[in-house]
C-alpha cells in the first residue's frame, strides 16, 4: 500500500478552504500560521498543501481532523516464465516430413522432464518452417528460429545454442538418426556431474565403407595434428552444460568447427554408444564434398599442423627429386639409354610442380580464412525467430 499524502482538513466556514474537482476533498490552500509545501492532487494535479505544524505553535483550532489517502500501488508486472532446465536444438534442413514424428519421439522420451525445443531452419526450401510454425502454435513455451539462407549446419546449431535457455543443452539432427532413448541416460549424466556428454556412433556400415574409412582416418589425423582427443564416431549429438555452451558461445567469431572445439576445451567428458536409426524421410545432406569440406575447415581453423606437414612433403618430394636425378646420371653414365635431357626434365617438373601447388593452395586457405575474420561477419543471420527470447531482435530480425 502506498501512502499518498495526509492532509488537514478546515472547517466548512474557512475561506481558504478549497475542494479538489475530482473527489470533492476539502484541501487547504494557503494556511500562514503554519509551514507547507505546495504539492499537486495526483489525480487532478491541483496544487494543494502538506500542512505541517510548526515546531513552536500549536495547529489552530479550526483544524480539527486529518485524512489519511491511502491506495493501492501499482501491479508489478507478470514475472517471465522459469527457464527450462533442457533445451534440444534442433537444426534442420528440408525436415518437414521428419520433424513431426521426431518430436513426438522427443516429447516421450523427455515426459516428466522441464525442456524445451529450440528449432533452426537452415534456409529450408520446402515446407519446414511452415510446419515449424504449426507445432509452436501449439506449444508457445518452445522457441524457432529461420535463417536468410542456408549457412551451414555448423552454423544452424550455433544459433540455437545461442537461441537455448535451458542448464543443459542437447544438440541432435533432425533427420531420426539419433535415437531419442539415449536422452534419458545423457541427462542422468550430467544431473550426475558431467559437462558434456558425447554420443558416439558404435558403427559406420550405413553410411558404407569408403564412409567409415575415411570418417576413422579423418578423426585420428584431427586428434594427432591438432591435440584435440576426438573419438571416431562422436559427431553433433551431445549435451552441453550451460558452461560449456557460454564458452563456445564466447570463441565463436567466425563459424566453429564444434566437432573440434568441444573436446579441445577439455571439460570434463562422458561418452554413450549408440546405433543410428534410419532417416524418417528425405535423403543426407552431407554428400562426399561437403564432407570433405567440413574435414578441411576443421583441420584449418583448429592448427597450424598442416602448414607444417607442408615443409614435411617439401623435404620429402625434395629428397625424391634428389634421387630421381642421381638415378639418371647414374643411368647416362653406365647404361646410355636414358633420353637426353627428357626424363630429368619430366621428374623435377612433375615433383616439384606438385609440391608447389599443394603448398600454395594449403598457404591460401589460411590466408583466406585470416581475410573472412577480419571481414567481421557474423556466422549466420536470423530472419525471424518465434518463442520466448531475452532482449530485442538484432537489427534485420524479424519476430513472430
Amino acid at each position: 500500500m502506498q501512502i499518498v499524502d495526509r492532509l488537514m482538513t478546515p472547517s466548512p466556514d474557512d475561506a481558504d478552504a478549497r475542494r479538489c474537482p475530482h473527489d470533492g476533498t476539502t484541501l487547504v490552500s494557503r494556511i500562514s500560521p503554519l509551514r507547507s509545501a505546495v504539492r499537486r492532487c495526483p489525480a487532478c494535479l491541483r496544487s494543494w498543501s502538506d500542512v505541517t505544524t510548526s515546531a513552536t505553535a500549536d495547529p489552530p483550532a479550526r483544524f480539527h481532523s486529518f485524512r489519511l489517502d491511502v491506495r493501492p500501488e501499482p501491479a508489478a508486472p507478470s514475472a517471465a516464465p522459469p527457464a527450462p532446465e533442457l533445451s534440444v536444438v534442433l537444426p534442420a534442413l528440408n525436415e518437414a516430413a521428419a520433424l513431426p514424428l521426431l518430436i513426438s519421439d522427443i516429447e516421450t522420451a523427455l515426459a516428466g522432464e522441464s525442456y524445451e525445443l529450440v528449432l533452426v531452419d537452415d534456409g529450408s526450401d520446402d515446407a519446414t518452417w511452415a510446419v515449424i510454425r504449426a507445432v509452436l502454435a501449439e506449444r508457445p513455451q518452445w522457441q524457432a528460429v529461420r535463417l536468410s539462407r542456408r549457412f551451414g549446419h555448423q552454423a544452424a546449431l550455433l544459433a540455437g545454442l545461442a537461441a537455448a535457455r535451458g542448464r543443459a543443452i542437447i544438440s541432435m539432427d533432425a533427420d531420426g538418426q539419433h535415437p531419442t532413448e539415449q536422452l534419458p541416460e545423457m541427462v542422468r549424466r550430467w544431473r550426475e556431474g558431467a559437462r558434456v556428454v558425447q554420443a558416439v556412433r558404435a558403427s559406420d556400415a550405413r553410411g558404407g565403407m569408403l564412409k567409415a574409412l575415411t570418417s576413422r582416418g579423418f578423426y585420428r589425423a584431427f586428434s594427432r595434428l591438432c591435440e584435440a582427443p576426438m573419438r571416431s564416431g562422436a559427431a553433433d549429438f551431445r549435451l552441453l552444460d550451460r558452461t560449456v555452451v557460454e564458452t563456445v558461445l564466447q570463441a565463436s567469431r567466425t563459424t566453429p568447427f564444434l566437432r573440434g572445439l568441444i573436446p579441445w576445451l577439455g571439460y570434463e567428458t562422458h561418452h554413450l554408444t549408440y546405433e543410428p536409426r534410419s532417416r524418417i524421410a528425405g535423403r543426407t545432406k552431407y554428400s562426399l564434398r561437403r564432407m570433405a569440406r567440413l574435414a578441411t575447415d576443421g583441420m584449418v581453423s583448429f592448427s597450424v599442423a598442416p602448414l607444417r606437414l607442408a615443409t614435411l612433403v617439401g623435404a620429402a618430394v625434395g629428397a625424391l627429386a634428389l634421387a630421381d636425378l642421381i638415378y639418371i646420371v647414374a643411368v647416362a653414365l653406365w647404361d646410355g639409354r636414358a633420353v637426353p635431357g627428357w626424363a630429368s626434365t619430366v621428374g623435377l617438373v612433375a615433383l616439384l610442380g606438385a609440391v608447389q601447388l599443394f603448398s600454395i593452395g594449403l598457404l591460401g586457405e589460411y590466408v583466406g580464412r585470416t581475410y573472412l575474420a577480419l571481414l567481421n561477419r557474423p556466422p549466420y543471420v536470423v530472419a525471424e525467430r518465434i518463442g520466448d527470447s531475452s532482449g530485442p531482435p538484432p537489427a534485420g530480425e524479424r519476430r513472430a
